[in-house]
């Protein structure tokens, strides 16, 4: 059994243990443009990840999946700093590693991505790229033995 992998997923409900970034909120990526970005799916079926300066829709995604019940933190981090253990949710069209991160955006915390080169976090939002240099990142914490093949 795998404790976390990134799932193939046309949908959020073919996944029951996808890693949420909040309430109906799903941990997500998706190909584009050659890279694979770090974005957020919703109850909607698709997901949404930044690029370019805009919000790009995807139908053909990936979700973290937790199916071993690792345990996931939000760590927080500004400026393009990657804490320890942080989960790389993709990379940029350059094969720069892209991790998953956050932000509250209004009363909503949106997901997205860390780009360290760019020294912040940008999310998908009302058709927008939106960047924020204060963000939290996903970081893997523990891995319980049962997932790690022991018992």
């Amino acid at each position: 059994m795998q404790s976390v992998r990134w799932a193939h997923s046309l949908s959020i409900h073919s996944c029951p243990t996808a890693v949420q970034a909040a309430p109906g909120v799903y941990v997500a990526t998706a190909y584009h443009n050659g890279g694979l970005i770090p974005g957020v799916a919703t109850s909607n079926n698709v997901c949404q990840v930044s690029w370019g300066g805009a919000t790009v829709t995807k139908h053909d995604f990936y979700l973290l999946e937790n199916a071993g019940n690792a345990e996931f933190i939000w760590q927080a981090a500004s400026s393009g700093q990657i804490p320890m253990g942080a989960v790389q949710g993709g990379y940029s069209e350059n094969g720069e590693p892209l991790y998953v991160g956050r932000f509250r955006r209004g009363f909503k915390f949106i997901t997205g991505k860390v780009h360290p080169s760019h020294r912040v976090c940008y999310v998908p939002d009302g058709g927008r790229e939106v960047s924020a240099a204060n963000y939290e990142v996903l970081c893997l914490k523990t891995i319980p033995l049962v997932s790690l093949g022991l018992h």
